[in-house]
């Protein structure tokens, strides 16, 4: 599927849509740099954009399903320091693992995001 520690376009993955949806700035970057495409179902243009991010805000936590790697999914939620993303955490796999699991899994991360962000003090 994917590689540890390989870099990928914010707009194809769980983790950059979560960031910029709670962090103004990765917001804006990513609009200056543009929407390569990746595969066919990564985001590519400004307007498809706001339209995730918006979900992506209602909802706290995003989803990318075949937008990176074939066959690959993840979710993500923000680690929230003085009301601004900092970090995220995520779940990447099999999307035949991952899909039905979202419902499962974003409580899990949230609560681990709750923890991490209460330990650093914000």
């Amino acid at each position: 599927l994917g590689h540890v520690g390989r870099r990928l376009p914010s707009h194809c993955t769980s983790s950059g849509k979560v960031l910029a949806a709670f962090n103004e700035t990765v917001y804006h970057a990513r609009v200056a740099a543009g929407f390569p495409p990746r595969l066919r179902s990564t985001v590519r243009t400004e307007d498809d954009w706001a339209t995730v991010i918006d979900r992506v805000r209602n909802r706290r936590y995003a989803e990318s399903h075949g937008e990176s790697f074939d066959g690959a999914s993840s979710v993500a939620v923000p680690v929230i320091s003085r009301g601004v993303a900092i970090a995220s955490l995520s779940v990447f796999g099999p999307t035949e693992q991952i899909a039905p699991a979202v419902g499962q899994l974003v409580p899990l991360l949230t609560a681990a995001s709750n923890r991490i962000a209460k330990s650093i003090g914000h």
